[in-house]
């Protein structure tokens, strides 16, 4: 459901449009809002768990933007092979023609493993309702009750790139399209840490020709925890020796939420930490951008704060102007905008927040940018809620600002 128009004064932005799935405080909750991705004016959002097919099937939703900067349903896309628990949709990517959605299988092992269901169009041609082209596959593992899995996942031109955690270890797995197909072409082990359970808590980002992933878990060789690592690409292939991000308040044999979330726009990388020093938690934003000479020259001269505490499935957006982040509490959206002499700790700070938006919405639990588009998931507060309210925000921006 579309609901009209509203109008917000913060920074000449605008909430064009709320999509509500299918009512709110009437829908059983579906994960809308949980997960989605935008490009080139379309939007695909998961609801991983729909039971139309078959319970928690889920299913995937394709909206495209109008001249209007309204969102419209225009296709609903679904696995060839449903099935209960598949969750089809718990993570979604698009760019161009492409589609990509995870999903999740059993064996009579009880060992679970994920696939991508991949979803090609046309070029020049709408989306339409469909089951998938193709699916590319994780095997089982040989343990009994274990589970072999897909991360974080992108597609960035003709490249999907994907974390993969199979058989206790931590990979960056890179797919090639030739022929219109996705292939394996290179697959690299990530940093290993010696502190328990780091190594899955990766979260990965990509742009053209660069590939950042992070986590707050990661234990450095002086014993500080946090990190931040960056891939770059030369000719075919990805370096697999990473280059490391490091702020320079990390401190030996400390914690200090370094890598809880990531983004990457252009030459510029945007890592968040938490901080506290004598009184309350705040967000730390740390900018790195790229030196003349390579990442290898990289320092973070660039930090900025937010009040209040984020850790847990935080997100952020940048783009040449703004940086867009996930409020404390999950009520608001925490912007910053790039001062004219380019990013330093003067930006200006402000907040979008909505009445939409209850104590029982995660305001922010997704973000993601279009050109001018952000748009905000809003997923109910309480995965047991039988029935609640989902939501997607979508907030338009004057072109020039």
């Amino acid at each position: 459901i579309l609901l009209p128009v509203a109008e917000s004064a913060a920074q000449q932005c605008t909430l064009p449009s709320r999509i509500f799935l299918p009512t709110a405080d009437e829908a059983l909750v579906e994960q809308f809002g949980s997960s989605m991705d935008a490009d080139g004016g379309y939007m695909v959002a998961g609801t991983s768990e729909n039971s139309s097919q078959q319970v928690y099937s889920g299913r995937v939703i394709v909206y495209k933007l109008g001249m209007d900067n309204q969102w419209t349903e225009v296709a609903e896309l679904t696995p060839s092979d449903p099935a209960k628990y598949l969750n089809f949709g718990s993570r979604v990517a698009i760019q161009g023609n492409t589609i990509a959605v995870v999903g999740r299988e059993f064996d009579d092992e009880g060992r679970s493993r994920q696939k991508l269901y991949i979803f090609e169009k046309a070029i020049g041609a709408e989306w339409t309702s469909s089951v998938e082209e193709y699916v590319i596959e994780i095997p089982f593992s040989p343990l009994s009750g274990s589970q072999q899995a897909f991360g974080d996942f992108v597609i960035r031109r003709d490249e999907l790139v994907t974390t993969s955690y199979a058989n206790g270890q931590a990979s960056l797995e890179i797919y090639h399209k030739s022929a219109g197909v996705f292939s394996l072409t290179q697959s690299i082990v990530m940093p290993v840490s010696s502190r328990t359970g780091a190594d899955y808590n990766w979260i990965m980002t990509a742009d053209d020709d660069i590939i950042a992933i992070t986590t707050d878990q990661f234990e450095q060789p002086d014993g500080s925890v946090g990190g931040a690592f960056i891939y770059v690409k030369t000719a075919e292939l990805y370096s697999t020796v990473p280059f490391s991000l490091r702020p320079t308040e990390q401190r030996p044999s400390s914690w200090s939420g370094f890598g809880v979330a990531v983004a990457i726009h252009n030459s510029t990388v945007f890592v968040q930490g938490v901080r506290q020093a004598s009184g309350p938690y705040s967000q730390s934003f740390y900018v790195f951008e790229k030196p003349a000479g390579g990442w290898a020259d990289a320092t973070q001269p660039v930090l900025f704060t937010s009040p209040g505490y984020m850790q847990t499935s935080a997100q952020r957006e940048a783009n040449d102007n703004y940086l867009f982040s996930t409020g404390s509490g999950y009520q608001s959206i925490v912007c910053f905008k790039k001062p004219t002499g380019g990013w330093s700790a003067q930006a200006n700070r402000f907040e979008l927040k909505d009445n939409a938006v209850t104590d029982r919405s995660l305001m922010g639990w997704q973000l993601k940018l279009d050109g001018n588009h952000l748009l905000v998931g809003c997923p109910d507060r309480s995965s047991w809620t039988v029935v609640g309210q989902e939501l997607i925000m979508g907030y338009h921006a004057p072109a020039d600002t």
